[in-house]
């Protein structure tokens, strides 16, 4: 995979070592184990990361951070009992592709969609309209059947 990606992870409190952040593995995102290499469904890589190649990112409340979609990651439990609810944002170029399904749902931020992979759609109109639920429905339905596919879970996550 020749694409450039990357994440936007933003959390809606502060997130500290005892809260679980982040980690990154140092230097990971340059490693290609194999060009097509992304994992889904809660993978996890089987490797032993160093401690002092362990990065820890703490972030506050707004705050986003962007890393690039190779770069291995995980993070420790939390242990303050607070919750952390973060949003990831996943920036990739157009030349990304779908494998499984058929096209993926994207928003545009920048550049046309040319070899069309993506179907785009406009941000919302507005906070929780019947028009916004009934697509974020659609566009939930449709990752789930992919991200859930060879499981025995065919319908979802959420279903």
């Amino acid at each position: 995979m020749s694409s450039v990606h990357s994440n936007g992870w933003s959390e809606a409190g502060q997130v500290r070592p005892a809260s679980g952040c982040i980690e990154f593995a140092r230097g990971s995102h340059e490693d290609r184990f194999d060009d097509n290499n992304l994992l889904s469904r809660g993978q996890k890589i089987r490797i032993d990361v160093a401690a002092d190649d362990k990065v820890p990112i703490e972030i506050h409340s707004g705050q986003i951070r962007p890393h690039h979609g190779r770069t291995i990651r995980g993070s420790g439990p939390n242990t303050t009992g607070d919750r952390r609810i973060a949003c990831v944002i996943r920036y990739v170029d157009t030349d990304v592709a779908q494998e499984v399904g058929e096209k993926d749902d994207a928003m545009p931020v920048r550049s046309i969609d040319r070899p069309g992979h993506f179907t785009d759609f406009a941000p919302p109109r507005g906070n929780f309209t019947s028009e916004s639920l009934a697509l974020h429905d659609e566009i939930r339905s449709a990752q789930a059947k992919v991200m859930m596919k060879g499981t025995r879970n065919a319908k979802g996550l959420c279903a």
